[in-house]
């Protein structure tokens, strides 16, 4: 049998998503979805504002019911499961801010292990083993003695995936876990799903506006377009110029260079540049972002030369029968960006 058959945890099949509104029996629907999420993933979700990605997590965690289609949870359609058993299987980090701000950090980690506890919710020894062991994979046993309300975001985003940790499930889904957070904080974040992925070896799906994220960490994208989800490595759907349609009417696109997402700039006119490849590099990227095309020929009008001199480096412009010399990109910029075009 195929490795990957072996290993699918979910299976989506012609499943549609969606909700209803009083007096409209489906203000809005999306599919239908064929896919398969295999054990070890991580998968990020992206896609436009109102597509349905919130929608789509929801359906697969049952928080929401499909408007058709199945969903096989190892290899058993999900609906026969209760919802005791589902909580041991995907368990969900959502972005909303909890409403349970005077709980402690610990006290918030241990709801992980409801589905396992008496109707009493009473914690035996292994469950306060399984709370310690999803504290220290979350790196925030420094926070246990802390309340929710005196958390940074990224804080309280990395206790709440110590819940999930504490559930102990294969599967877990996150629905924008680095929304709301600044840079270190993101990566943070998703340094610990890449280990909580391929240490831990929890299945993970999640959604994100981030692309430079998504591209650079995520086993597989799915990207939601309106004609349905393209699903693939990132570089399998750059391969395919997939990225291309979900930038339509937008103003960014895929710089193949600098392998990143950017601004759409009007080229202006075209600049020869030299010097040494690491300063080069770094004036080529401040050129592009003003709208200059670089040549790296000295046949251009307009000639940029990278030198040291003295203790520093220089830049200098020639421009026709003028040259100019400069401290620093930011005044070599500043200056063609309103001489120059």
């Amino acid at each position: 049998m195929d490795h990957q058959k072996q290993n699918i945890i979910i299976d989506l099949k012609d499943l549609m998503i969606g909700y209803r509104t009083r007096g409209v029996q489906n203000a809005f629907t999306y599919g239908p979805i064929n896919l398969s999420i295999h054990s070890g993933d991580l998968i990020a979700l992206i896609g436009r504002n109102g597509i349905g990605k919130s929608s789509l997590l929801r359906t697969i965690t049952r928080l929401q019911n499909p408007v058709g289609g199945n969903i096989l949870l190892l290899g058993k359609d999900d609906f026969s499961y209760n919802r005791a058993e589902l909580a041991k299987i995907i368990s969900f980090v959502s972005t909303e801010i909890v409403g349970v701000q005077n709980l402690q950090v610990y006290e918030m980690v241990s709801l992980g292990r409801s589905p396992y506890t008496n109707w009493l919710g009473k914690l035996e020894h292994f469950d306060h083993s399984s709370i310690q062991s999803a504290i220290d994979m979350a790196q925030i046993r420094h926070l246990t003695a802390k309340f929710i309300y005196q958390l940074s975001d990224g804080e309280r985003q990395k206790v709440m995936i110590a819940r999930a940790l504490a559930q102990d499930t294969p599967v877990i889904i996150m629905d924008e876990p680095t929304a709301f957070l600044d840079l270190p904080s993101r990566y943070e974040i998703l340094r610990l799903m890449n280990e909580l992925s391929g240490q831990a070896g929890k299945t993970i799906l999640f959604s994100t506006h981030d692309l430079d994220i998504a591209m650079h960490e995520a086993d597989i994208i799915w990207l939601m377009l309106n004609e349905g989800i393209a699903e693939g490595a990132p570089e399998d759907l750059l391969f395919r110029q997939q990225f291309h349609k979900l930038f339509l009417n937008s103003p960014l696109e895929y710089d193949q260079q600098s392998d990143g997402f950017r601004l759409k700039k009007e080229i202006h006119k075209t600049i020869g540049l030299q010097g040494p490849e690491e300063y080069v590099f770094y004036t080529e990227k401040a050129l592009k972002r003003i709208g200059f095309q670089v040549n790296g020929t000295n046949e251009d009008m307009i000639r940029v030369e990278v030198v040291s001199e003295g203790s520093g480096i220089i830049w200098i412009l020639e421009a026709g029968i003028e040259t100019r010399k400069f401290k620093s990109i930011y005044e070599l910029t500043y200056y063609l960006k309103y001489n120059c075009k």
